[in-house]
């Protein structure tokens, strides 16, 4: 890291940053963080023109809250989602019964045995008596109570073929799966700020579109970064799933103290790096609507 011109003047010492990476974090993933910063090469080596070892301590903590916050948001939306689909396959007078034996079908023909699959998980599962019990004809409340959400998202795909619900609500389900996943691997979230090639639903960009404070280049810019799309992605699928004002209104909350509170602690850190507050701008100008 000295190597690289990464600096040791702040909160943490060398011997503080060994502590560090001995005890609370790895090399590699600390210095994921590194790519927000500028560099010039120098002999082949990167040398940072501002970066301390704290600066990336403190996005690494800040990584790791907002991790939290995105998995209890994407469990919300998980079991709305579910709800949902039961009240959709009741409007269309579904028994409940056949809808599942058609699913079952329908991941077979595409090669995927998810019946095989509840049943080989069944004995790692709270949810064991329920598939013994129910395993020789099972009924979708049954079901949503023991399928992955990577195949609560295929239900979605093949409920969209008898019409139940629409290509964005089915979209909207497998962005929000993605992101919980890279959240609940510890993937790091803030080493992915920097904008990127990244695709946006038409849904979340037409969103973006109305908010006055953002111009066209600037929402396709910030849009581009991987992180940024997903949490506007989850913050339009969490207003369109979420129907509990409880729910909501706890999540706007935890939502104000990371954004508003904690971000702020150390803003100094940041003051040089243009990726970083960019992305912040960006994320208050969306977020000025969306807690409204």
């Amino acid at each position: 890291m000295k190597d690289k011109n990464i600096k040791f003047n702040k909160a943490y010492t060398e011997e503080r940053a060994v502590a560090f990476l001995k005890g609370q974090s790895y090399y590699k993933k600390i210095t994921s963080y590194q790519n927000n910063f500028q560099y010039s090469m120098v002999n082949g080596t990167k040398k940072y023109m501002d970066l301390d070892f704290s600066y990336l301590v403190e996005l690494s903590t800040l990584d790791m809250e907002f991790r939290f916050l995105i998995i209890r948001m994407c469990l919300n939306i998980e079991h709305a989602a579910k709800v949902y689909i039961i009240n959709k396959c009741i409007e269309n007078e579904e028994d409940g019964y056949s809808i599942v034996e058609e699913y079952f079908l329908y991941q077979s023909n595409n090669k995927k045995n998810v019946k095989g699959k509840i049943l080989k998980n069944a004995n790692n599962s709270y949810c064991m008596d329920l598939v013994v019990e129910n395993q020789n004809r099972m009924p979708l409340w049954v079901l949503l109570e023991v399928v992955s959400f990577g195949d609560l998202c295929h239900l979605y795909k093949f409920v969209r073929q008898k019409g139940y619900v629409t290509s964005e609500e089915v979209d909207l389900l497998f962005h929000v799966r993605n992101f919980r996943n890279a959240a609940a691997h510890n993937h790091c979230l803030f080493s992915q700020l920097k904008s990127q090639d990244e695709k946006s639903l038409p849904i979340v960009s037409q969103y973006v579109a109305k908010i006055e404070s953002i111009t066209k280049s600037e929402r396709k810019s910030r849009l581009s970064s991987k992180c940024i799309n997903d949490f506007v992605t989850l913050l339009v699928a969490f207003e369109y799933y979420i129907k509990s004002n409880g729910i909501m209104k706890h999540t706007k909350e935890d939502i104000r103290n990371l954004f508003f509170d904690r971000m702020l602690l150390h803003k100094d850190y940041f003051k040089h790096c243009n990726t970083v507050k960019n992305a912040y701008i960006f994320a208050n100008k969306i977020l000025d609507i969306w807690l409204a």
